[in-house]
């Protein structure tokens, strides 16, 4: 049986293969108690031993500080003039790494950049050990786990001044780790592992905050402020998250029913008004036992979820450019790139989140009863506040198509199938996901998508929404007026043909305007809440 002993200074490939070795063959480990026992210990000496690597690294950075670049061979006499357990950070490798110029000379400042954070990530990893090794799971760190580590770790630097109440830690801990939980955990196991957690985004956030807390004196008051309002894990927002929790709590039973669900807004510049539907999906994908209420930590899962979506619609202008590209590219039939104006989306747990709310039979297809039975709630609710008038209401058939000209789906539209249409990849794929999916939940996002061209001329896909919160009433009967002139989906301008609607003329000129439905009732049998 191989040794697991290992030194404080040796690489850092050493740790993961320990932690590798002990989650993935544990008949290979009979004395697994005794392995614990080491790694507590040895991530105990490794953290005193980086805390002198600290000093090293001061030294060095001094000795830097005159010399804007540096070539190989004072890479080398850095080298040796650094301690043992600080040589690794000065390989050839990692020389390659810092991408040396023609000359053969690297930035001194991106060596420092590397070698500081290098010393935080292996901090970090001994850290999270001494935490993992508290379970079977070596390697990895539960939810409860990595709430302590945060509450033990991070809470004195991030809220140096103990305004935060210890009442509060707890909440504050629990808002936290959601986070990470959503970005880190897809399997949703309630664990993370160590190697992801010290690597991702999320964590580089929640450090970033504890830096400039620590060194909040280096920065002018406005400058802080600037780069710490929209940090998740700042104090302040997650004390908003949990103020907003309370509000929509009416009965103060420290649950949210589907009524008080419903009354969430969001936190973006454009507020929500999700339908009935689209509440009792969300409900159901994030309640789990009974009573059939949203408890705190799901509450904030939604909140991550919106947020992760709803930042890449705040400009409603790229749907009218990328469905006009789609279809100019296509000969104005949808299909082609569906979307090639637009960058990847930024973040996939968001669009996954709300596809799974959306692909209520998990079918894995966007099918035209699937939005018809969405669309169900949205249209009636976009007739009620005035964007529609008599003989107005969009024909479902139509929307679909114009649902699928967004994705580039060609297939045929039959609005009875339940089993074909575009799959997640195609829709992901058309970089029009976060768009289409908000669209039929909330009745305020397809507000503007009918009226993306008067968002994209009144400024650039902003609008000034006022004090009231009412977006789809503040300027309903005037977007419904000029739509008749503002370029169509299609790329067509003034004199363009009109979205076929419910009026006998309109299915007069368009044949598949007479498609028939059956009873509501077969669409609601397809789907049992």
């Amino acid at each position: 049986m191989a040794s697991f002993d290992f030194s404080p200074e040796e690489s850092m490939e050493a740790i993961p293969s320990i932690t590798a070795v002990a989650f993935d063959r544990p008949a290979e480990l009979p004395h697994l108690d005794q392995l614990k026992r080491q790694i507590v210990e040895n991530s105990l000496r490794a953290l005193e031993s980086n805390r002198l690597q600290q000093h090293s690294f001061m030294a060095i950075a001094e000795y830097l500080k005159e010399a804007n670049e540096i070539d190989y061979q004072t890479f080398l006499t850095l080298r040796e003039m650094a301690p043992q357990n600080s040589k690794q950070y000065f390989s050839a490798k990692i020389f390659m790494y810092l991408q040396p110029d023609k000359l053969g000379y690297i930035s001194s400042e991106a060596l420092i950049r590397y070698i500081h954070k290098s010393m935080g990530i292996e901090n970090l990893v001994f850290k999270l050990l001494a935490y993992s090794a508290r379970n079977d799971d070596i390697g990895w760190i539960t939810s409860d786990q990595l709430q302590l580590f945060i509450q033990k770790e991070f809470i004195h630097i991030i809220d140096p001044h103990n305004s935060m109440d210890v009442s509060f830690y707890e909440f504050y801990t629990c808002t936290a780790v959601a986070k990470f939980l959503f970005y880190l955990d897809q399997r949703n196991i309630n664990k993370i592992p160590v190697r992801t957690l010290v690597h991702s985004d999320v964590m580089d956030e929640l450090q970033t905050l504890a830096q400039l807390q620590t060194y909040q004196d280096e920065y002018l008051d406005t400058e802080f402020l600037s780069k710490i309002e929209s940090n998740w894990f700042h104090f302040e927002n997650v004390l908003n998250v949990y103020h907003s929790f309370l509000q929509l709590d009416l009965d103060q039973n420290g649950l949210l029913s589907l009524d008080e669900i419903a009354a969430f807004r969001g936190f973006s510049m454009h507020p929500l008004q999700l339908t009935e539907k689209a509440v009792r999906r969300i409900a159901e994908e994030l309640i789990v036992f009974a009573p059939f209420e949203l408890d705190y930590r799901g509450y904030v899962k939604l909140v991550i979820a919106l947020d992760d979506l709803t930042n890449n619609v705040d400009d409603m202008s790229k749907t009218t450019n990328s469905v006009n590209s789609a279809n100019e590219e296509s000969g104005g039939g949808g299909g082609g790139s569906g979307g090639a104006s637009r960058s990847p989306p930024r973040h996939m747990p968001g669009l996954r989140f709300f596809w799974q709310v959306v692909d209520y039979d998990r079918s894995g297809v966007l099918s035209p009863v699937k939005i018809k039975f969405f669309l169900d709630d949205v249209i009636p609710e976009m007739s009620r506040i005035g964007q529609y008038g008599e003989g107005e209401t969009p024909i479902d058939h139509t929307v679909v198509g114009e649902i699928y000209d967004m994705i580039g789906y060609n297939g045929p539209i039959d609005m009875h199938d339940s089993s074909s249409g575009p799959s997640f990849d195609e829709i992901v794929g058309s970089r029009q996901g976060d768009v289409i999916l908000l669209m039929l939940l909330d009745v305020n996002s397809f507000y503007r998508y009918e009226n993306r061209e008067n968002f994209m001329h009144q400024g650039g896909g902003h609008q000034d929404d006022g004090d009231n919160g009412n977006e789809p009433a503040a300027s309903s009967s005037s977007a419904s007026a000029s739509s008749s002139t503002a370029q169509s989906p299609s790329g067509s301008t003034a004199g363009h043909t009109p979205r076929p609607t419910s009026s006998d003329e309109a299915k007069k000129k368009f044949d598949f305007a007479t498609v028939k439905y059956d009873d509501e009732d077969e669409y609601e049998d397809d789907y049992e809440f």
